[in-house]
């Protein structure tokens, strides 16, 4: 038998008609907090997410600044010759660092059409020899 239905009949066993209602009232009531719980711990799992997700952005963007400005100190360091290498001037580094992702984009693009330009210079010294 099972447990629901030896619930019902100690309930049939104990109380007037009147009362089973209440009980079965009670029971409703039960049934409606449980899937209440349920459903308030579903909301802190999705709050819970949620929170740690913002602290990720939050300790990554203070990690990125962190890079910045190592990387702004280890460029300011530098003396202007070697920035005239890299092709920056001392006034340009906060701005090549800040935006850097684009201007690696640009810079990569750029040693690879020089790679190509290399490449045919190389094939046509090799055709005229």
């Amino acid at each position: 038998m099972s447990y629901h239905k030896k619930i019902e009949e100690q309930i049939e066993a104990r109380f007037s008609p009147v009362s089973r209602t209440t009980v079965l009232d009670f029971q409703q009531i039960n049934q409606a907090m449980d899937r209440a719980r349920v459903m308030r711990a579903q909301q802190a799992g999705v709050i819970a997410r949620a929170v740690v997700k913002a602290a990720r952005g939050l300790f990554a963007g203070l990690l990125e600044r962190a890079r910045q400005r190592q990387a702004m100190a280890h460029l300011n360091g530098m003396d202007d010759h070697l920035l005239r290498d890299i092709g920056l001037t001392r006034g340009e580094i906060n701005a090549a660092v800040l935006r850097g992702k684009a201007d690696d984009a640009r810079i990569r693009q750029e040693s690879q059409l020089v790679s190509v330009d290399v490449a045919l210079v190389e094939r046509s010294l090799k055709h005229a020899a």
